[in-house]
């Protein structure tokens, strides 16, 4: 097998960046999603009140 040409590891090289910025995209939006999805998670405990303390029953 012979070794690739400088132009076949040059479209390899662009195909790899393309990779990595596709990926980089999914990321992005991945994060926006789980903030999304933290927020909500933040938001409902500080609004869902505490159960009321149940009384202890002593012997």
């Amino acid at each position: 097998m012979s070794d690739p040409t400088p132009e076949q590891d040059l479209r390899d090289l662009r195909h790899l960046l393309a990779q990595i910025r596709h990926k980089e995209a999914e990321l992005t939006d991945l994060r926006g999603d789980l903030y999304a999805v933290l927020g909500r998670l933040a938001l409902a405990i500080q609004t869902t009140p505490l159960p009321a303390p149940k009384e202890s029953v002593s012997a």
